[in-house]
Parts: C-alpha cells; sequence; structure tokens
C-alpha cells in the first residue's frame, strides 16, 4: 500500500473509532464501555484500536474534546470586560442539560467520569492543574486587552474565578442538573469580572533565569497541527518567540506574555513525555476554554498568540530538542525565518523575551 493511502486508511480507520466510541458512550456510558464493543461497532479490530488510543481513557477524552466543541460565529466587534465574560459563561452554560435525557446530558456525564479518572492519577491530575492555569492565562490576557481606558495589571485570579465557577456548574450539571440556574452563574461571573482581586505579576528572580545562547538554525516547523486559538491549521511566522513546554510548566507562558513587546508574535507549543495518554488530557482540558473565548472575544485580542499541541514532538525536533518531557522549558527567539536565540530551564521564557542571561556559543553549537 502507497504511503499517501496508508495515512488516508489510518484517518478513516481512526474517523471509524471515534464514531464507535462515541455510539458506545452515548449508549451504555463511559463507565460500562467496553473497547471490545467499540471495535465490533466499528468493524475493526480490538489492535486496531490501541494502534490509535492506548487506553479507553485516552479514546474518551478525544471525544469528549470533540462534543464539547462550541459552535458559534467568532466575534469581530468590540467587546468590554463583563460583555466577554458573560459571553464565555453563556457559551459553556448553554451546553449543560436541562434534564436527565438527552445527548447534552450524555455529555456531561462523560465529561464527569473522565474528571473523576483524572483525580485518580496524580500525574494526570498535576498536568490537568497546570492546562487549567494555562487556560486561565490566557484568557486573563484577553480580558487585560479590553477596556483599554480602565486598564487592570493582572487578571489571571479574575479569569481562574470565572472559570472555577463554570467548572462547578459543570460538575453539578451531570449529578444534580436542576440545581443550576444559568441566570445566577452568569451574574456571579458577571460580578467576577470587575472584583479587584488585588492581582500582580512578580517575574521570576534573576537567581533563576538561564542564560541564552546563540544559535542560527533555520526555522522549519511542520505546518500539519492545528492552532487551539484559531481551530485552523497553525500559521508559522518568520519572527517572534516560540515556547516548548511540558505540561506540568504550561502555566510558564505567562512569563513570556509579560515580558515581551507589545505586539510580539507568541507560538506555545505544549509537549509531553506520554504523549499518548496526555495530549488527550490537554485537548479535552483546553478545547473548551479555547472554544468559548474564540466565540466570545474579539479576534484581534487573541491574534499573535497561537497554542499547538505536538504531540510526536515534530516541533520540538525541529528547535533540535532530543527529548521532551512534562517538565520541558525551552524557549527560541525567530528572526527572518531561523532560530537566533535559545534558552532553556525554569525561566526560560522570560530570558528570551527580555533577552536576559550570557550568551553561550559553546553551548549553542551543541544544540
Amino acid at each position: 500500500m502507497r504511503a499517501g493511502r496508508r495515512t488516508e486508511q489510518q484517518f478513516r480507520n481512526r474517523e471509524r473509532i471515534l464514531a464507535a466510541a462515541q455510539e458506545e458512550f452515548t449508549q451504555v456510558g463511559y463507565r460500562e464501555a467496553k473497547v471490545n464493543s467499540i471495535a465490533s461497532r466499528a468493524a475493526l479490530t480490538r489492535g486496531a484500536i490501541y494502534s490509535n488510543f492506548p487506553s479507553k481513557r485516552a479514546l474518551g477524552l478525544t471525544v469528549a474534546a470533540r462534543a464539547m466543541r462550541v459552535n458559534r460565529p467568532p466575534v469581530s466587534g468590540a467587546a468590554s470586560r463583563e460583555e466577554v465574560v458573560v459571553s464565555v459563561a453563556q457559551a459553556r452554560l448553554a451546553r449543560l442539560p436541562t434534564g436527565q435525557h438527552g445527548d447534552a446530558s450524555r455529555v456531561e456525564q462523560l465529561r464527569s467520569d473522565l474528571y473523576a479518572e483524572i483525580r485518580q492519577d496524580p500525574d494526570l491530575r498535576d498536568a490537568c492543574a497546570a492546562l487549567l492555569q494555562l487556560g486561565a492565562i490566557i484568557f486573563a490576557r484577553a480580558l487585560e486587552r479590553l477596556d483599554t481606558d480602565d486598564p487592570i495589571d493582572r487578571a489571571v485570579r479574575v479569569a481562574s474565578a470565572v472559570l472555577t465557577v463554570l467548572h462547578s456548574a459543570d460538575s453539578l450539571s451531570a449529578s444534580a442538573p436542576g440545581f443550576i440556574d444559568p441566570f445566577t452563574v452568569v451574574a456571579t461571573c458577571k460580578a467576577l469580572a470587575s472584583t479587584d482581586f488585588d492581582d500582580r505579576w512578580s517575574p521570576p528572580h534573576e537567581s533563576i533565569v538561564p542564560a541564552t545562547q546563540t544559535i542560527d538554525r533555520a526555522w522549519e516547523p511542520p505546518s500539519a497541527l492545528t492552532d487551539l486559538v484559531t481551530d485552523a491549521p497553525v500559521q508559522w511566522e518568520s519572527e517572534g518567540i516560540v515556547a516548548i513546554l511540558g505540561l506540568r510548566q504550561a502555566a510558564g507562558i505567562e512569563q513570556a506574555l509579560r515580558a515581551a513587546p507589545d505586539g510580539h508574535r507568541l507560538f506555545v507549543v505544549l509537549v509531553s513525555d506520554e504523549p499518548a495518554e496526555r495530549i488527550p488530557l490537554a485537548r479535552f482540558v483546553l478545547s473548551e476554554v479555547m472554544g468559548a473565548l474564540r466565540h466570545s472575544v474579539p479576534t484581534a485580542v487573541l491574534a499573535r498568540l497561537s497554542l499547538v499541541l505536538d504531540p510526536e514532538a515534530a516541533i520540538a525536533r525541529s528547535a533540535g530538542l532530543r527529548a521532551t518531557t512534562d517538565d520541558t522549558h525551552v524557549a527560541l527567539e525567530i528572526k527572518n525565518g531561523r532560530m537566533t536565540r535559545f534558552s532553556e530551564g525554569p525561566a526560560a521564557c522570560h530570558a528570551i523575551a527580555v533577552g536576559q542571561g550570557a550568551m553561550n556559543p559553546q553551548r549553542a553549537s551543541a544544540n
């Protein structure tokens, strides 16, 4: 079989598996679903399932991420912080069940069951917390760029509080759908939008900021990956900052957001040492946050920021990394289509964004 036909067949098989899994989860629930039954529904072997997904959990996370996508047109006009927060809340609440039956109820039950599994795995729990923080940071960046006549220093606590309320509503909708009052939830989120949490950003201490190394290599990343900000293939540019972060280091992107010059292009690339299990987790957690933002925030507000999952570490290899883990923290400066500076360590994003650190050509040549 030719490579092109093999790739096409693999894609078709994966789609059949996802359709069969969604049918299985809908009819019998996630907890009772069996891989053998999913394989039978898809007219494939059990081995074909596991060649695409390492576990039922990874399959469930992928199905849930698809099911939770928000189908609303992007916003193009102006908006205030309160309007954006209300829109995000309404987008999230719109998919919650209004009774005990129906597709919405089944999606929320699947979501609830998956979070229950995540809570039982300390590594997944830590990764989930970091991913939620990343979502809050991106949400906060949008809020901070609105209402420029009433600027705020940092809105991460506001964004975190709003997402906490919405996450709680999501959870309760599965176990006690009649308890949720959408009007009250929206009103609570709207009030949080103008709450003063005395939120301040503290840059990394200079003692932990790593050196930057001068390099000169072509920047040729793969393009066949989705940008979660736009829900379209990522559009790489010839200049900007590329942050390659393990899932536990995802919140490190705030360093670059705070220190980089205004309007600087920023690409966030998430990697893991167990991508088959944890990249579906990242897609599950981030898709609902980014979907709500994408259809609530004016397009220009989220411009010049891209968020990309790198399940096969293809982007990391393009940057010269030999291995990636959930604790990877690497940042690159890109100029004229070439990598010009490199930094690695707990504050690498800060080092590249502000140009701190001594140059180390010997380390650069080794990479």
